[in-house]
Parts: structure tokens; sequence; C-alpha cells
């Protein structure tokens, strides 16, 4: 097995693993060379055949139970890799889907509390909903919305960060 170093001139040039170097032409590749691909050489009498390594079907499975033992795949929704998600409220991470990830429970005491104001709205990053129950405040509506709102985020289940999707 090799891996390409350099290709120029229509000649791919391979490192092997022994420290040689092999020329082949790019002609001979059943493939779309790149630089730092691994591949197979095949010399024979009057032909030479450059394939691409697969992976063998045995190192992808260690590799799984190396990440399993591990403690598992790490899936972060928010594709925030460590950040605080500045410009928005603490804990709120957005999600596939338009919907926001916020903790349960400040989400469900705001909705109840001052729901006619919108600041469950405001928590979950949905601003233009939250200027909408400010706009209508001085009716009755935003506060029946924002107490069945509490309500139904109340029953939802949390995850293990005690977040719910609203």
């Amino acid at each position: 097995m090799g891996r390409i170093l350099k290709i120029e001139n229509d000649i791919v040039t391979v490192g092997n693993d022994d420290g040689s170097l092999s020329e082949v032409r790019i002609d001979d590749c059943n493939f779309n060379p790149n630089v730092g691909d691994e591949v197979n050489i095949y010399v024979s009498e009057t032909k030479t055949v450059c394939v691409k390594a697969e992976a063998k079907k045995e190192e992808v499975k260690s590799d799984m139970a190396d990440m399993l033992k591990n403690g598992g795949i790490n899936i972060n929704l928010s594709q925030n890799q460590g950040s605080n998600n500045i410009g928005t409220p603490e804990g709120v991470y957005y999600n596939v889907g338009g919907k926001h990830a916020v903790n349960k429970l400040p989400y469900v005491l705001f909705a109840i509390l001052l729901g006619n104001i919108g600041v469950h709205k405001f928590y979950a990053g949905k601003t233009g909903q939250g200027i909408l129950y400010l706009l209508f405040c001085w009716t009755a509506i935003p506060w029946l919305i924002g107490i069945i709102e509490g309500i139904i985020a109340a029953c939802q289940k949390e995850d293990s960060n005690g977040r719910i999707l609203v």
C-alpha cells in the first residue's frame, strides 16, 4: 500500500510503505486520484494498475467499538462546539426546523408569570413573537396564550440537560 504524494503532467507519484517511490500514469488509475489518497499498485509484465485502497471492515468495526467504550458518539445539534451562543440568552440553542431548545423551568415560569408581555418568547429567541405579545399586552389574549404555552411546556419531557424544544 502507498500514498499519493504528487500529481504532475499526468504522472502520479506514490510513496510506498517500504520507503520507495512508484510512478504511474494517471490513465492507469481506476479513479480520480488526489494527493493523500491511499492506493495499491499492481504491476504485471504488460500493465500497471493503481487502485484506491478501501478501509477494512474490521478497522471500521473496531473504531465504532472504541467510540462506544469511550462513552458513545457526541451529537451536537447546535453546531456550536464549546461556544456560549453570544447574542442569545443563556441556555438557548437553535435546533433544526426552527425550534429552539430552552431550559424548561425558566421558560415555564416566564410563560405563566410574564406571558402577557412575551418574556418567554424573548427567552426562546423568538423576538418577533415577543414583540407581538408586547403590542397586544393590554388585552387578555397574550396572557391566556402564555398560560397555555406554559402548561404545554410543563408537560413536555425534558432531555438530560433539562431542556425542551419550543
